[in-house]
């Protein structure tokens, strides 16, 4: 089990539970306005393997909001709505939804760019178990 807190600026990522063949997951909190993006090779910044949108709920409140890696999201540019709170999104790869055959387990690279245009980042390694 790795388990640890990782900040830069706008962004804080969580890590626990990460497994290769089960659900790895992590908890990223992004200020408010941000972009964001996953990202396998740290040189490789037109790799993006998965991003996304937070849709608030009708009650306005928003949950955490699950990725999976899929061929569909590769490219696409997801950025997080104006908030006044700070919005937590919850990455969860599963095996299953691996879709790309260069996708291997080691270092992944979640970005975020805040609306300074100040781009954070930080890494999670994921390993075969």
């Amino acid at each position: 089990m790795i388990r640890g807190t990782f900040a830069a600026g706008a962004l804080a990522l969580v890590v626990s539970n990460l497994a290769w063949a089960g659900n790895q997951s992590a908890t990223l909190r992004i200020a408010p306005g941000s972009n964001v993006c996953l990202l396998q090779d740290e040189l490789a910044v037109n790799a993006v393997f998965a991003a996304g949108t937070v849709q608030p709920r009708p009650d306005g409140s928003r949950p955490p909001v699950r990725f999976r890696l899929r061929r569909s999201l590769i490219g696409q540019p997801g950025t997080f709505s104006n908030a006044a709170e700070e919005v937590t999104t919850d990455f969860s790869f599963a095996a299953d939804a691996v879709t790309r055959s260069d996708l291997v387990p080691g270092t992944f690279r979640l970005c975020a760019l805040n609306p300074q245009a100040v781009a954070v980042s930080a890494k999670l390694d994921l390993r075969t178990s």
